[in-house]
């Protein structure tokens, strides 16, 4: 199995935990992208196509939990991996994982080689996920058909800007050089 084919969306508010998580899992290999923001990452999920996701529990508007029952609605996201990433613990916070469809829960600071172990038991190959019905919505594994995906029509756009215009903050990211 080829890691660089393995894209990995990595969503925390707190941009330098995202940015740390995602070089990590480039040294190891894979493509990993981070976004920090719920809303955002829905809406890049959309065209990039994660074999698994790694999410943050609590964060502001959004929070994992959401984010992870409006990735489930989306086309295919059944069968894509959560790995939630957070500093609480307790009975109610993995009870509403389970309810959420995140599959695994670790707790920050993730132990690396925990991390690395389950991602390798739980992504596959983007090239063996069922291909997107880019005609509508459904989480039907249909033969792919020639068109435009359309979030119009299961409503996924207008909840997603709205979900953005409600839980997004902007994040003023200073480079090294300008610092």
């Amino acid at each position: 199995m080829d890691p660089a084919r393995l894209h990995i969306l990595v969503v925390d508010d707190s941009v330098d935990t995202a940015d740390s998580t995602v070089e990590l899992l480039c040294i190891w290999g894979y493509d990993a992208r981070a976004r920090y923001c719920g809303a955002t990452a829905l809406e890049f999920a959309l065209s990039f196509r994660p074999c698994v996701v790694l999410v943050d529990v609590a964060m502001p508007g959004m929070d994992g939990f959401q984010f992870a029952d409006l990735f489930r609605e989306m086309p295919l996201c059944k069968v894509i991996p959560i790995i939630a990433l957070s500093g609480y613990s307790g009975a109610a916070y993995s009870a509403r994982a389970r309810e959420s469809g995140i599959q695994h829960y670790l707790l920050k600071p993730a132990d690396p080689d925990r991390l690395r172990e389950l991602l390798a038991l739980e992504v596959v190959p983007v090239a063996d996920l069922p291909q997107w019905d880019r005609t509508d919505c459904g989480n039907s594994l249909r033969k792919p058909q020639v068109g435009t995906f359309n979030a119009q029509k299961c409503g996924a756009t207008a909840r997603f800007r709205r979900a953005r215009s409600a839980a997004c903050q902007t994040v003023a990211v200073i480079s090294p050089s300008r610092m």
